[in-house]
C-alpha cells in the first residue's frame, strides 16, 4: 500500500500527514512509497486451545450429570421397594362400585423372580382396611406377617394376575425393570378391564398403591 516514509527516522505514516509524529520532520507528499503492513493477528493455536478448553468443560459437565442420574437410579429402588398396601376397587360395566379388597405386597428383594411378588390378603371392605393403621414399613410388615392368606401377584407382559383369595386377571402391563432387575408393581391411575373367577358382574378395577415410609 502507499504511505509516507520519514526520511529521518523511517516512520511510516498515512498519506496526508504533514510531519513525522516521531521526529517532527516535515513530510512531502512526493515521498510516497509502497510499503507492506504486517498484521498482528492472534495466533491460530490460541483459538484452538480456547475451543478445546470449552469442549472439555462441556464434556465434563455432561459426564457429571450422567453420573448423578445413573447413581440416583439406584437410590429410588431402595426407597420404593418394601411393603406396599394396595386397594383393589372393583366396578361393574357402568363403573358402579361393587367392593374393595386390601392387600400387602412384598416388593423386597426376597421374591421368586423378577415378575412374581408375594402378597398377603387382608380382607374386604372395612375389615381389610382396618388391618393396617399407618404406612410405616414396620406396620405393613406386621400386617403382611399376620395374614393367613398368601399368594402371588404375577406380572406378565400384557397382564397382571392375582392368585388369592380368588384368581383375578387384570389387563395391566408390567412396568420397567429397575436397578438390579427387580420388577416393581406401580400401576397407573384409571380403570382397567378385569376378570374375576365366579364374579361375572365385575368388569373394571382401580388400583391404589400406598407406599410404606421409613419406621
Amino acid at each position: 500500500m502507499l504511505a509516507l516514509v520519514c526520511p529521518t527516522c523511517g516512520k511510516v505514516s498515512p498519506i496526508g500527514t504533514k510531519e513525522c509524529p516521531v521526529c517532527h520532520t516535515p513530510l512531502k507528499q512526493v515521498q510516497q512509497q509502497v510499503v507492506s503492513i504486517t498484521r498482528h493477528d492472534k495466533p491460530q493455536h490460541r483459538r484452538l486451545i480456547t475451543v478445546v478448553a470449552i469442549a472439555f468443560v462441556t464434556l465434563s459437565m455432561i459426564l457429571t450429570g450422567y453420573y448423578l442420574v445413573a447413581t440416583r437410579q439406584v437410590q429410588p429402588l431402595e426407597r420404593i421397594t418394601g411393603y406396599y398396601k394396595i386397594e383393589m376397587s372393583y366396578f361393574d360395566h357402568h363403573h358402579r362400585p361393587l367392593y374393595t379388597d386390601y392387600y400387602i405386597i412384598n416388593q423386597t428383594s426376597k421374591r421368586p423372580d423378577a415378575y412374581h411378588l408375594p402378597i398377603a390378603y387382608l380382607g374386604r371392605g372395612a375389615v381389610g382396611k382396618k388391618q393396617v393403621k399407618g404406612i410405616s414399613i414396620s406396620v405393613m410388615r406386621k400386617a403382611y406377617e399376620r395374614s393367613r392368606q398368601r399368594g402371588q401377584l404375577v406380572m406378565k407382559k400384557y397382564q397382571t394376575v392375582l392368585t388369592c383369595p380368588e384368581k383375578v386377571d387384570i389387563s395391566a402391563t408390567r412396568r420397567k425393570v429397575f436397578g438390579n432387575n427387580l420388577e416393581l408393581f406401580l400401576p397407573s391411575e384409571g380403570y382397567f378391564p378385569v376378570r374375576v373367577n365366579d364374579r361375572p358382574a365385575v368388569c373394571y378395577i382401580k388400583m391404589r398403591v400406598i407406599i410404606s415410609t421409613m419406621g
